[in-house]
């Protein structure tokens, strides 16, 4: 037998995560169905902010409890419902700043990523870049990760051809996940390392802007305005006003949760999800039927 071979979900966010985060974990699944050697489930709750946080890993750990909680119940379930034996690694303990060999890690990955001193805006984003660099060769050269699973805001695109030009261009369009995978291959084409496929979600949207939103993370400003993973959807929609926003936003929930999961497990709802009373009370019974204990 090969050495082991992993799907990566890293979901970052607070204490408590957007209801759009299921998205990202059927997309999980759907890959690891349908590939025949993958069928480790890398979950790695993110709790790092990119300047460092002051928090102990034990205050991180009792933090960020209820959504590790939530996660691991998520997954176990996804699990049960899916023909294949998919087995999921729950590493929201995991300091990776510890982690054999990670020093050195991040010493490969600054000399790989000289290439981009002087673009414009390394000097503000330079230091998370290297992090997020270091967080996947980690996780490939320790743990087996082949695939990522992450989110997008808009389409994907090649990029210029020209090297410079290409180097440039992910710089500018580094709010995208897209740029972390993007830096990441090329610093592998260009050093050996072996290479990263991903696929992605699209963003979630606010309810009260209808700007794009990690789908695991709620800001501050947006707390009211975001369904929150583990709450009543139906509750969320009475309590905000039914604007042009909201009907954006809920089309966006819809095509992340309801979607996806019709896609895995067909037959598994009733109704039309295209009228919104019933697609917001599928959405709420996709939940339950996620994080039933």
């Amino acid at each position: 037998m090969g050495a082991k071979k992993a799907v990566f979900v890293g979901i970052g966010g607070g204490p408590q995560l957007g209801l759009e985060t299921i998205g990202l974990c059927l997309e999980a699944v759907k890959y690891a169905r349908n590939s025949p050697d993958c069928k480790t489930l890398i979950s790695f709750k993110g709790t790092e902010n990119p300047g460092g946080s002051p928090m102990t890993l034990q205050q991180k750990k009792t933090t960020y409890k209820p959504a590790v909680s939530l996660l691991e119940t998520l997954y176990g379930n996804l699990a049960k419902k899916e023909p294949a034996n998919i087995n999921v690694s729950h590493m929201a303990g995991y300091d990776i700043y510890k982690s054999p060999g990670y020093a050195q890690t991040v010493e490969q990955v600054r000399r790989a990523l000289a290439i981009y001193e002087g673009t414009p805006n390394w000097k503000n984003i330079g230091k998370y870049t290297v992090i997020q660099t270091s967080f996947i060769k980690q996780f490939i050269d320790r743990h087996g990760l082949v695939h990522k699973v992450g989110w997008r805001v808009g389409a994907n695109s090649a990029g210029p051809a020209n090297r410079k030009e290409l180097i440039e261009w992910i710089i500018r369009n580094h709010k995208n996940e897209l740029y972390f995978d993007w830096v990441y291959n090329i610093a592998a084409a260009e050093n050996c390392w072996k290479p990263l496929s991903a696929s992605y979600v699209q963003a979630a949207k606010s309810y009260k802007t209808g700007m794009c939103q990690a789908p695991y993370t709620i800001t501050a400003k947006e707390q009211g305005w975001r369904p929150v993973l583990g709450q009543s959807f139906a509750k969320f929609c009475k309590s905000i006003p039914q604007s042009y926003d909201f009907k954006k936003a809920l089309a966006r929930t819809k095509k992340l949760v309801i979607e996806p999961f019709k896609a895995l497990y067909p037959g598994s709802l009733v109704g039309n999800s295209a009228k919104q009373e019933v697609a917001i009370n599928q959405i709420d019974e996709i939940q339950n039927l996620l994080l039933e204990k």
